[in-house]
């Protein structure tokens, strides 16, 4: 385990989160520029993280079986499933959490940015937290 790793890599992720909320607090992040400086900032920080991490990646991309593929796709929409049918009954035996303010901005991001959400959500903020948590505690 390498600490100075790791450590390096929760501060990259620590320091770019507050450089957005910093951002987002002084006005530079407005409705029409914030998808946009998000994705740049997180394609940077992403970029620091693969080449601080190469060595993890090769041994992933090395140990990874394709054949195994069809089973985590089966898993993972039938997790999905499970939350959904899990939330409904919830919802139906009248069980509404309340939604907090970060819950009222990610869902406004969701309906006025969808592709750009998407790419966040989906692609860049797993990765990220991968990377800087797992493959820096890790390796």
């Amino acid at each position: 385990m390498n600490r100075k790793k790791a450590l390096a890599a929760f501060l990259l992720f620590f320091v770019n989160q507050w450089c957005m909320v910093l951002l987002y607090q002084a006005g530079i992040l407005t409705a029409s520029n914030q998808i946009l400086i998000m994705i740049i900032c997180n394609a940077i920080l992403i970029g620091i993280l693969i080449n601080m991490n190469k060595n993890y990646l090769k041994r992933c991309l090395k140990d990874f079986k394709l054949k195994y593929l069809w089973y985590y796709l089966v898993a993972y929409f039938a997790l999905i499933f499970l939350t959904a049918t899990v939330t409904a009954i919830l919802s139906h035996y009248g069980v509404n959490p309340i939604n907090s303010a970060n819950q009222s901005e990610v869902e406004s991001l969701i309906t006025s940015t969808p592709y750009a959400a998407i790419i966040m959500a989906v692609f860049e903020a797993p990765f990220i937290e991968e990377m800087a948590f797992r493959a820096g505690i890790i390796f």
